[in-house]
Formats: C-alpha cells, sequence, structure tokens
C-alpha cells in the first residue's frame, strides 16, 4: 500500500488509511485497484455488486427464502453479514460444522440486501452492533442470537444446547 501507480487513486487511499485501522485496510493490487475492480467495496467493507457472499453455504436472497427455510427446518442457523474480518471466521466455522449437524440448516444472508431486514429487526437482535448476526432458529422461533465473531467453541456451545449433540 505504500506505493500506488495511479495518482488520481493515491490521495483518496491516503484520506482514507488516516481513518481506517491497519486490519480493516483494503487489499490493493500493484495498479492500486481491488482486485474486482471495486474501491468502494475495499474501502468500506460492503458488498456492492451482486450481493452475493463468497461462501460454500446456501444463500438466502429473499425474505420469502429465509421463510421457507424456517418452515421446512426444524432448525436453522442464519449468519447474516459480508465478507469481512468478523465474518468470513463464523462462515468457516458453519461450513466446517454442516456435515456433522445435518439436523440443522446452515445458511448465510448479506447483510446489505432489502432481505436481511427480517434479521436486523428481529427484537433479539435490537441491540446488536457489530457484524455479523447469527441467529438460531428452532421450529421458526429464535432461540439464540449472537453478534461479531465467535469461535468454534461458542457456535458448537450453542448448536449443542439448543438442538441437540450431533448423534
Amino acid at each position: 500500500m505504500s506505493k500506488v501507480r495511479r495518482k488520481e487513486s493515491k490521495e483518496a487511499i491516503v484520506c482514507v488509511q488516516r481513518r481506517v485501522k491497519r486490519w480493516q485496510r483494503p487489499f490493493f493490487l500493484s495498479d492500486g485497484n481491488l482486485p474486482d475492480g471495486n474501491l468502494l467495496a475495499g474501502l468500506t467493507g460492503k458488498n456492492t455488486g451482486d450481493n452475493m457472499l463468497d461462501t460454500n453455504l446456501k444463500h438466502l436472497e429473499t425474505e420469502q427464502e429465509v421463510k421457507e427455510v424456517l418452515a421446512n427446518n426444524e432448525n436453522a442457523m442464519i449468519c447474516c453479514g459480508r465478507m469481512g474480518p468478523m465474518c468470513i471466521p463464523v462462515y468457516g466455522i458453519m461450513e466446517q460444522l454442516e456435515s456433522r449437524y445435518p439436523h440443522v440448516a446452515f445458511r448465510d444472508q448479506d447483510f446489505d440486501i432489502p432481505a436481511a431486514d427480517f434479521i436486523k429487526q428481529l427484537p433479539e437482535c435490537a441491540g446488536f452492533i457489530g457484524l455479523p448476526f447469527t441467529v438460531y432458529f428452532n421450529k421458526g422461533k429464535v432461540v439464540a442470537a449472537t453478534t461479531s465473531i465467535q469461535d468454534r467453541k461458542q457456535v458448537t456451545q450453542i448448536l449443542d444446547k439448543e438442538f441437540g449433540k450431533p448423534s
């Protein structure tokens, strides 16, 4: 990040560097652009393209899909976030645990789409500040909700308590 070849973007990047902590800085290619060419996404952490998370989980893109998952699965874990440093570890944990907990539907949802309002507006998420919002449902009812990064032990404790240990 010390050298940027494009002068027009150098000033904007320097300005942002002063306001953003080092671990929050975006990754840039040698020409000063992000790998996908989207400067705004890297600076804000928001997904500005197709609003699709880059995970191996099944994605929920509409409120109808959320309702179908809750209606068709007794147990569900929905992680609503972005592709940022606090969210990516939770997605990874979910991907690892998906095969161990076949009785739980693991889903992700982009925080910046209109359908995410379903999760954001739950009373259990009212005081949440950090991403991701992770909500655990049993028979369509919220049984647990967490905010910000979680480690594998924390996630498995909730899954075991609310949905039972895997057989």
